[in-house]
């Protein structure tokens, strides 16, 4: 229990029995605590030790341990206003929050603060440490709503009625909703109130988190924390430590603890003459992966994992034997945040997924307001990552209510899938005995390596014989056209016609001499699933991919229409 209570020195004034004053409505604000965290009122309004001037009158000091400092989280929405400038005298190191009616709530005696100066909080956000600085004789936090600048040191401000206090009130078992003057507050018989203020209690996969009291760096992995073991280890996976988050104790306890990070890595790209590769993990170690970036925003994706177009080399010859590589391309970084250039909407990427943050508020309580946002042009998200939430579906958007619950969204996994950092042991495409159709259950694809295998029946009358199935289209290299067919095989028993084509992009469709495939009858049977079909601008359909070290790969619908 703390020594004693606090405040400064002013000259004392009569207080007649009046309301708020000046026009101003009554505020109720929680406890400045974690929910569930309890304090005595060790002094309340009137206290005959030191609350019985004109910056403390209805003023509250509640009790803390003076053998650990404590987070505080900001108990209203406002501006808030740092004063350090008499860590010694009067309330200390303390944060004023305007609530923009001419008034604002003071919080004294603290040790540390974790905002800066004319930040703007909302209600639940971490803000600062508890302590005893100030007038003050053992650990407290003063709160009271006061009238004048918030701008001024709280010592000038005016002390007056109008802060409703809600907390559950342990000594009498009540839930409560009271002026601070009806509070029972004293030293020795003061009542334990308990804090019911939702604070943060979940962050995405992918984000970088530190508790406010240690040095201790986490990865949010699989709902997991995964501690850093050193600093250079973290420097080693191109992380920046200005994108951490700062958290209280009750978000540490709602993950589970997972492995720690204590081999070192490395991030690089090269680029190999025809595509720039991300490499992952050093090369030949266990988990190391390459895997290529599309035309869609390179240079952005890239950024995202902390390199820089200007570090990229060349790799000789294209060899990338000494890692893993994977059949799909680079997405942002999980963790990263994202804007397009024609809205204000911010996305958190989140196992392969861009996640919309609801609004303000939800950006503030996740500690972003410090973050690096990359914008990108419009519609990049949609062609890079494998999906994009949709606040207006209700689809994985990040509200407040989901930051303050542990586990986050109810939803978060519903698309399962992941970014790349979580496909470290994936393996490339595998070759089986039968050739697959990309797992899409269609049976007029299917695909061997770098081979692709149409049903002509399907595609084209019964009269098509399928030696006569040539292919057509746009792509890279750019010298193919209507006359090469690729046709390296017609398997009659099966109607399927093999094509192998040389490494590049494609835009694909197929005509005999006579007729052209009907793609679009089979597309819109199955576009929504087929990761090869894509919609051309006159609403047509293309077979669109790449093909790349003999295998085939697929594209988004972006590099798709960049072909047109």
């Amino acid at each position: 229990m703390a020594l004693l209570a606090c405040s400064p020195r002013s000259a004392p004034d009569s207080f007649p029995a009046v309301g708020v004053g000046g026009g101003q409505d009554a505020v109720t604000f929680d406890l400045p605590f974690a929910d569930g965290y309890t304090a005595q009122c060790v002094q309340g309004a009137g206290g005959s030790y030191s609350h019985s001037y004109s910056s403390t009158r209805y003023d509250i000091d509640l009790d803390t341990p003076n053998d650990s400092d404590d987070p505080v989280f900001a108990p209203y929405s406002g501006t808030a206003y740092v004063h350090t400038e008499s860590p010694g005298y009067g309330f200390g190191i303390h944060i004023n929050i305007d609530l923009g009616d001419g008034t604002y709530v003071i919080l004294g005696h603290l040790n540390n603060v974790l905002i800066e100066d004319g930040e703007e909080v909302v209600t639940g956000q971490l803000i600062g440490v508890e302590g005893t600085t100030g007038y003050s004789t053992g650990d407290h936090v003063h709160i009271g709503r006061h009238q004048g600048s918030a701008q001024d040191n709280g010592s000038k401000g005016k002390s007056i009625e109008g802060m409703v206090v809600s907390a559950y009130d342990l000594t009498t078992g009540d839930s409560v909703s009271m002026l601070s003057s009806d509070m029972t507050c004293d030293l020795s018989g003061g009542h334990v109130y308990q804090s019911q203020l939702q604070t943060p209690k979940w962050h995405p996969n992918g984000t970088l988190l530190k508790s406010y009291d240690g040095s201790e760096v986490y990865l949010v992995e699989e709902g997991a924390l995964r501690r850093f073991a050193s600093e250079s280890v973290f420097w080693s996976y191109n992380y920046s430590f200005e994108n951490l988050a700062v958290v209280g104790q009750s978000e540490i306890d709602c993950y589970e603890s997972g492995s720690s990070i204590s081999t070192s890595s490395q991030v690089s790209a090269v680029y190999d003459g025809g595509y720039y590769w991300l490499l992952v993990g050093k090369a030949g170690s266990s988990g190391s992966y390459a895997v290529r970036l599309s035309s869609v925003e390179p240079e952005s994706v890239l950024e995202s994992w902390g390199v820089m177009v200007s570090d990229i080399g060349d790799l000789p010859d294209g060899d990338t034997s000494a890692y893993v590589c994977h059949d799909s391309y680079a997405q942002f970084r999980d963790g990263s945040l994202i804007t397009e250039q024609s809205t204000s909407d911010v996305y958190v990427i989140s196992d392969g997924v861009a996640m919309p943050i609801a609004d303000w508020s939800a950006y503030l309580l996740m500690d972003f307001s410090e973050r690096d946002i990359i914008t990108v042009k419009d519609g990049t998200l949609a062609g890079v990552q494998e999906r994009v939430g949709n606040c207006s579906a209700d689809l994985l958007c990040i509200t407040s209510d989901d930051i303050v619950s542990c586990g986050g969204p109810s939803d978060v996994g519903d698309w399962g899938g992941g970014g790349e950092e979580d496909t470290e042991e994936d393996d490339p495409v595998e070759t089986e005995s039968t050739p697959d159709d990309l797992d899409e259950g269609l049976d007029w694809i299917h695909v061997n390596e770098s081979s692709l295998g149409l049903v002509v029946s399907d595609l084209f009358d019964s009269s098509v014989d399928g030696d006569d199935v040539a292919v057509t289209g746009y792509g890279f290299p750019l010298d193919w056209g209507y006359s090469t067919s690729y046709l390296v095989d017609y398997d009659q028993a099966t109607d399927i016609a093999w094509y192998d084509l040389d490494d590049g992009s494609y835009r694909m469709t197929m005509r005999t001499q006579s007729q052209w495939a009907d793609l679009d009858s089979v597309c819109m049977d199955s576009s929504s699933r087929s990761s090869l079909c894509h919609e051309n601008g006159n609403d047509t359909y293309s077979l669109c991919f790449a093909v790349h070290y003999g295998e085939l790969w697929t594209l988004s619908a972006q590099e798709c229409r960049q072909m047109e």
